[in-house]
């Protein structure tokens, strides 16, 4: 059964971060060899885009029809159901919350992203960190919370299955635009539901200090995959401090080459920080890989937090996919 590790908190004065959960499906030990993914240094090349189509539904979906062009939206079974829920949100205290931004009709369908807290973190960490961005403003968001104090493979993947169906089955979303996102045990959560086999629900991840949890997956996927440069936790937990470890399974199964090109992300300012957020485009990918390294301080000085740049950062990057 995986279980989180148990005795961390968030230390004082941080936000929005939390220590490793453990499991029965533990982190690879061994780092790649020094000619792998994981221990390979970005060089730049010009940007090359992907030009994979996002996956297409599975039969199980509730779609209630797909539109003759493959690149507009595909509608859920909740649509024309009812318009935006009073005041915009729904909560069930304990087990989820979703938003719904200003333009929600009922009819219309819009992105949706997950929002997965980290361990011992509340259940609107995420709604917390992505407050008055474009991410609020633009996609229904859920923000699920585990049954222990982070997220496990054999207590919350069946919950997952129960949101997910409950989204599509009850609100207006487009199929082809559903994103995951999570920090720390919700980032890892992501890796082992990869990690898993069969996960085609998600058309794009942007985990934050996550951790490696096999070689690969069995499906690429675009991926915006953000790691402290010097994250001291998961130094401590996973002997991975720099994210390497992290990285090598998307570079693995998303097919690309060692060759990257600058990726623009404005910098900001973290508690008097510069922040930079070193993201590079993997070259050569059947679906768009880009790896953000950064040096904000979050998280009690430890580097493990959620960056002041990431909630712009997927926004723009889950915008201009196809």
């Amino acid at each position: 059964m995986n279980v989180p590790l148990a005795g961390n908190s968030t230390p004082p004065g941080a936000t929005g971060a939390s220590p490793v959960d453990t499991s029965a499906m533990a982190p690879a030990a061994m780092a790649p060899a020094a000619t792998s993914p994981a221990a390979m240094s970005p060089a730049a090349m010009s940007p090359v885009p992907s030009t994979a189509p996002p996956a297409e539904p599975t039969p199980t979906d509730p779609v209630t029809q797909t539109p003759s062009d493959s690149s507009g939206p595909v509608p859920s079974a909740g649509c024309g159901k009812s318009g935006r829920p009073a005041g915009g949100v729904i909560t069930v205290a304990g087990d989820h919350i979703y938003s719904f931004p200003p333009n929600y009709d009922g009819v219309t369908p819009l992105p949706l992203l997950f929002g997965f807290h980290a361990n011992n973190n509340p259940i609107d960490q995420i709604r917390t960190l992505t407050r008055g961005t474009p991410l609020e403003t633009n996609f229904v968001m859920a923000f699920p919370k585990s049954v222990g104090a982070g997220w496990t493979l054999n207590a919350d993947a069946g919950r997952l299955d129960r949101w997910y169906d409950e989204l599509l089955a009850n609100y207006c979303i487009d199929t082809r635009r559903v994103y995951a996102t999570g920090h720390s045990s919700g980032a890892q959560f992501i890796v082992q539901l990869l990690c898993r086999g069969g996960e085609d629900r998600f058309t794009a991840l942007a985990p934050v200090a996550s951790s490696m949890y096999c070689a690969n997956w069995d499906h690429p996927i675009p991926t915006l995959l953000i790691h402290g440069a010097n994250d001291m936790e998961r130094a401590n937990t996973n002997a991975d401090a720099n994210g390497r470890k992290d990285l090598g399974p998307y570079l693995a199964s998303n097919s690309c080459s060692m060759t990257t090109a600058p990726y623009a992300v404005a910098g900001c300012n973290s508690g008097g920080t510069q922040v930079n957020p070193g993201c590079v485009s993997y070259q050569g990918c059947s679906e768009d890989l880009v790896w953000c390294s950064h040096n904000d301080p979050n998280y009690s000085m430890t580097n493990h937090g959620w960056p002041c740049f990431a909630s712009q950062a997927m926004f723009d990057f889950f915008s201009r996919l196809p």
